[in-house]
């Protein structure tokens, strides 16, 4: 990567963290043999609708991998509580053979949402993905220490309603040192936003879609169509 590319890429990365990272959510269940201890599973991100929360994220978040897990045990921490997603209190809107799920939460507080799209964004040919990284997860005591993960990289074509981005193991490069990088095991990714980097750049957000998927060297997620009908059967 030449010094300006990381220059751009370093400046797409902060604008990131300050201007999405603030409605990206982490979303836990509790460890398979010691029930009171949180596991970090996947992300979230929240959305503005009819001047309510909407969080958004992958349903093999709150489902499973095989669809066979229950919502009711997937929780947010939200002010020092934890709110459990699938309790009942909420409806959850998950498109038919899509990788999503949507869902009003009136916990969040509405100065965290990204707005909703009031149109579909014109192709983007470089992409940002960001949500918190399982791997990374700390915590201390009562404190929860999600860890925050931008990646950016080329957009590559995949199948309709969905949008991708190269996501090779290797040959990627840190922001912040410049050094070579090896990508991680992607685990807890899953669910966070993907947006418009050159529109990062402009210190605009457009969303693009949401993250579901990692192999075979790309990254791929909902489009943002996808998001936008979920969220309008709210």
């Amino acid at each position: 990567m030449s010094s300006v590319a990381q220059v751009l890429a370093a400046e797409i990365a902060a604008n990131f963290r300050r201007l999405v990272q603030p409605s990206t959510i982490a979303i836990y269940a509790s460890h398979g043999s010691r029930p009171d201890t949180p596991v970090q599973v996947g992300t979230g991100f929240l959305m503005r609708h009819q001047s309510r929360p909407v969080l958004i994220t992958a349903r093999h978040v709150l489902r499973g991998h095989k669809f066979n897990e229950d919502p009711a045990e997937k929780a947010v921490h939200i002010n020092g509580s934890w709110v459990y997603v699938g309790d009942g209190s909420r409806t959850l809107v998950e498109p038919t053979g899509r990788d999503l799920s949507v869902m009003f939460m009136d916990e969040f507080a509405l100065c965290r949402c990204l707005d909703t799209p009031s149109s579909l964004p014109l192709a983007s040919t470089i992409i940002t993905m960001g949500g918190y990284l399982s791997r990374d997860f700390k915590r201390s005591g009562n404190t929860l220490r999600p860890a925050p993960r931008v990646y950016t990289n080329v957009a590559v074509s995949a199948a309709p309603g969905m949008i991708g981005l190269r996501h090779p193991w290797r040959r990627n490069v840190n922001t912040s040192t410049g050094a070579s990088a090896v990508s991680p095991t992607p685990r807890g990714l899953s669910g966070g936003p993907m947006v418009d980097s050159l529109a990062l750049l402009k210190g605009a957000v457009v969303l693009l879609g949401v993250l579901t998927e990692m192999n075979n060297g790309s990254a791929r997620g909902e489009d943002v169509g996808i998001i936008t009908q979920a969220i309008a059967a709210l």
